[in-house]
């Protein structure tokens, strides 16, 4: 984007906090690990160490594009789902859980459901959940 960008133009770009802002992701990633799922280890490695994924590197990766000017900070936000149900399909239907539970029996299948599930509800009875969720945000002129 910085190389594209008029002269004085400003670019900004934003990634998920996965390794601590994101309660949803950290909840199932960290469930399916301590299962044992075949993989899910390194799974989780690539999926939380991305880059930009720490404090202060998509700002860094900013000026190495040439960006000046460049401001961060982070947006936080809530992720509101009416049961457990609204938060488990759209995640296996999604980009990253299908590609780690691909060629698993359904015995697995169910196991990390159901540990994801405890997860979730914390003991209380499914129903309607909030969890925090933080963006780190950066905009940097060209």
């Amino acid at each position: 984007m910085a190389r594209v960008a008029k002269p004085g133009g400003v670019v900004a770009t934003a990634t998920w906090d996965l390794r601590g802002g994101v309660t949803t992701a950290r909840m199932s990633y960290d469930s399916i690990v301590a299962l044992g799922v075949p993989g899910a280890e390194s799974w989780r490695a690539r999926q939380l160490g991305g880059p930009g994924v720490r404090p202060g590197e998509l700002a860094k990766l900013s000026r190495a594009a040439g960006l000046r000017d460049v401001r961060e900070g982070q947006i936080t936000i809530r992720m509101d789902f009416a049961n457990f149900a609204d938060y488990w399909e759209p995640a296996i239907q999604g980009p990253l859980l299908p590609g780690l539970l691909h060629g698993l029996s359904p015995e697995w299948h169910e196991r990390v459901r159901r540990a994801v599930e405890s997860a979730f509800l914390v003991g209380d009875a499914d129903g309607p959940r909030s969890f925090a969720a933080t963006a780190w945000v950066v905009a940097g002129m060209r």
